[in-house]
C-alpha cells in the first residue's frame, strides 16, 4: 500500500534528543513539579516516570490528579531560549521539500511551541499542519484515540496508507499496533519495534525512495487555526 501522508514527532524528532533541547525541557518539568507543585525535589524523577508510565505525558496526569491547568503547564515549561538549541537545518529542509505527500506534525506538546521550534528549523513551510495536544483534548500519544484524531485531522483515514516517525518506542509500538507504517528515531539499533529505525530523519530518503521527487513541491502553509 502506498504511503499518503506523514505523521511526524516533534521534540526529539524533528530534531536530534542530544541537541539538549529535550533534556532542558525535562528539567523545566521537574522545575514545575518541585517549584508549582510543592513535590519534593528528591521525589521528582519517580513522580515524573509514573505519569508517564500511567498517562503517556506528565501534563495529563497532572490535569486527571490534581486539575492543572494546561497552559500555565506548557507555557512554563517551554520558556527556554530556543536559539541556544535550533538553527536552520538545509538538509532537512531539503528532504521535507523533495516529499511527495503532505507531512503533518504530531506532537504532545501545543502549537506555540511547535510552531516556534519549526521556525528555528526554517521547517515551518514544509508541514501541512500541526496535530497538538490541544487538537488531542489531551489524549496524548500513546493512546488509541491520539491516533484516530491524527489520521481524521490529517485526512489519511487508513492507518496503512500513514507513516508514522517517532523517537518514542512506546508512542511505536502503538501506531505499528494500528497498522501504521513506523520508523523510530534512535542512537542505537533496536528491532521488532518499527520498519525501519535510523538515526536522523534526513536518512529518511533512503528508506522510502518514492516518497521523494526530483524536483520539489510548492511549499505549505501552517493555516492560523491549526
Amino acid at each position: 500500500m502506498s504511503i499518503q501522508c506523514l505523521l511526524v514527532d516533534l521534540d526529539g524528532t524533528i530534531y536530534p534528543a542530544s541537541n539538549g533541547l529535550w533534556q532542558a525541557i525535562k528539567a523545566r518539568i521537574d522545575l514545575y513539579l518541585h517549584e508549582k507543585m510543592g513535590f519534593p525535589a528528591e521525589g521528582v524523577p519517580g513522580i515524573r516516570q509514573n505519569f508517564l508510565d500511567r498517562y503517556g505525558t506528565t501534563l495529563r496526569g497532572l490535569q486527571v490528579e490534581y486539575q492543572v491547568n494546561a497552559q500555565d503547564f506548557l507555557g512554563f515549561v517551554h520558556d527556554l531560549p530556543l536559539e541556544k538549541y535550533l538553527s536552520p537545518n538545509p538538509p532537512l529542509g531539503e528532504l521535507f521539500r523533495l516529499l511527495k505527500v503532505p507531512a503533518w506534525i504530531f506532537t504532545n506538546s501545543d502549537l506555540r511551541h511547535s510552531r516556534r521550534v519549526l521556525s528555528y528549523l526554517g521547517l515551518d513551510e514544509y508541514f501541512s499542519g500541526v496535530i497538538d495536544i490541544h487538537t488531542l483534548n489531551y489524549l496524548c500519544k500513546p493512546n488509541e484515540e491520539a491516533y484516530r484524531v491524527a489520521m481524521e485531522k490529517s485526512g489519511c483515514l487508513i492507518p496503512e496508507f500513514c507513516l508514522f516517525i517517532d523517537d518514542s518506542p512506546v508512542n511505536i509500538k502503538t501506531a505499528s499496533s494500528m497498522g501504521f507504517q513506523t520508523v523510530l528515531i534512535a542512537e542505537q539499533p533496536v528491532t521488532g519495534i518499527a520498519h525501519h529505525v535510523i538515526q536522523d530523519l534526513t536518512e529518511l530518503r533512503d528508506c522510502y525512495p518514492d516518497l521523494f521527487s526530483q524536483n520539489g513541491t510548492q511549499p505549505y502553509s501552517l493555516n492560523s487555526d491549526e
